[in-house]
């Protein structure tokens, strides 16, 4: 009869031991889904930040830092929602090179004759071969417009920032890995700097944002630079601002008489 007890004993002990492990486990899962619901509810509100900004004009100054040394350049730009952008390069208030694109081609201009017009079809939007850093036309459009460019992801959670304050966004694509970090403050309302990776699991670019400001109603960061691995930066400080104004198809389309 002892021996029986025993055993029930055993039987009874081993299975609450199961059980409270099986609880442990399910209380990680339970934060684990609450905190992907919260990493969606996130990008929900990223994605549609300034979404009602559809044209932009600006003036300021860039930065750009490479393995050349560093040059500042005056520079004015204006730009729309359908990946449109044009950027003068100034020098004593007057236009020294003129880039543009108007979603299908891609413009560049000297306007004292430093090179030939160029006119390509926009292929690839990548402005790597100008600026050392492989950021895309588009994303530098969501950038002066106070947007976060986001890659395509399967999955998404929100894990707290175990190096600094505040929380960070990982964002996964299966059979590839992180695509992208989102890093934001402790209130989970401002965005400090994001990450974005290539195919291979590495560092594409590293964009810091700082003196958000909010104009007509959006929410700009009048400072961004984007840097890669390998000390390559872009720095753009924004000096003036102009939300949904007015611009035309032909501010995106350069001629050689321009």
């Amino acid at each position: 009869m002892n021996i029986v007890c025993n055993l029930f004993i055993l039987i009874l002990i081993s299975s609450l031991a199961g059980c409270s492990t099986l609880t442990g486990k399910t209380g990680g899962r339970l934060k684990d889904s609450t905190d992907r619901i919260e990493a969606q509810k996130i990008l929900f509100q990223i994605k549609g930040k300034n979404n009602t900004l559809e044209t932009f004009k600006g003036i300021g100054n860039a930065k750009l830092t490479g393995k050349s040394g560093t040059r500042i350049y005056r520079m004015a730009y204006s730009g729309t929602k359908q990946n449109k952008i044009r950027m003068v390069v100034l020098e004593g208030g007057q236009s020294v090179e003129t880039f543009a694109t108007d979603g299908k081609y891609f413009y560049l201009i000297s306007h004292s004759n430093q090179h030939r017009f160029i006119k390509k079809r926009l292929s690839d939007s990548s402005l790597k071969r100008i600026i050392s850093i492989p950021v895309k036309i588009e994303e530098l459009i969501d950038l002066l417009s106070g947007r976060i460019p986001l890659y395509k992801y399967d999955e998404a959670i929100l894990e707290k920032n175990n190096t600094a304050s505040g929380y960070i966004i990982i964002m996964r694509k299966k059979w590839r890995g992180i695509v992208e970090k989102i890093f934001i403050d402790e209130s989970k309302s401002k965005i400090k700097q994001f990450e974005k990776f290539n195919a291979v699991g590495q560092l594409s670019y590293r964009v810091s944002l700082s003196d958000v400001r909010e104009v007509d109603g959006f929410t700009i960061p009048m400072k961004f630079k984007i840097a890669t691995s390998h000390d390559d930066s872009f720095e753009f400080d924004v000096d003036r601002y102009w939300a949904n104004t007015d611009v035309s198809e032909s501010m995106f389309q350069l001629k050689p008489s321009d």
